[in-house]
């Protein structure tokens, strides 16, 4: 007989979207030419960012950019993206991901170069940009509960990685049954350089 899977709780008052029904309104932003929604909610969604992750560059050169500043790099065939300001940044460094994704490629370029967000608090103009007022935590909550539902663990522990998390961070904030969870047999994997 197999053993029913702990569901992580929500707060009474938490709304989630579904990963589909997220997914489908990401889409139609591209599809709406909403390039600058479009890039937010797919790095959160992808990388589990916070708004300050989000506080970027597009820029076409390495010479345009500084230290201490997060950026996506337009390149070729890819974006790169560059992440030097963040919260845990003393904790976990520089982070840099390689986005060879055709449609979020298109994004970038059409959103061009120049800041993402022009508001000079950062936060007022993501709160524009989200699908469905949903902010970082949720888009990341939603994530985890995503992968936690397909008991895809490499994938929790990727996401806690590319956000600068670590899985007890995750496991407690989820209060997650530690017996028998996707996040458990990811904390079990081992580090990515063993």
């Amino acid at each position: 007989m197999e053993k029913a899977k702990f569901k992580p709780p929500m707060r009474a008052n938490e709304k989630l979207m579904s990963y589909v029904d997220f997914t489908k309104e990401l889409a139609e932003a591209h599809l709406k030419d909403e390039w600058k929604k479009y890039i937010v909610n797919y790095l959160m969604m992808r990388y589990g960012v916070r708004n300050k992750d989000l506080n970027l560059s597009i820029v076409k050169t390495k010479k345009e950019m500084k230290e201490g500043e997060n950026y996506l790099l337009i390149k070729k065939d890819k974006v790169v993206y560059i992440r030097d300001d963040y919260k845990t940044h003393k904790t976990y460094g520089k982070k840099t991901h390689e986005i060879h994704d055709n449609l979020f490629h298109e994004a970038v370029k059409k959103a061009g170069v120049g800041k993402l967000i022009g508001e000079g608090q950062i936060s007022n103009g993501l709160r524009k940009l989200y699908i469905n007022k949903m902010g970082e935590a949720k888009v990341f909550k939603m994530m985890i509960d995503h992968y936690y539902d397909k008991d895809e663990p490499a994938n929790i522990k990727r996401l806690a990685t590319d956000r600068g998390t670590s899985l007890s961070v995750v496991q407690g904030f989820y209060n997650v049954n530690a017996e028998d969870d996707p996040i458990s047999k990811a904390m079990n994997m081992g580090s990515d350089t063993e």
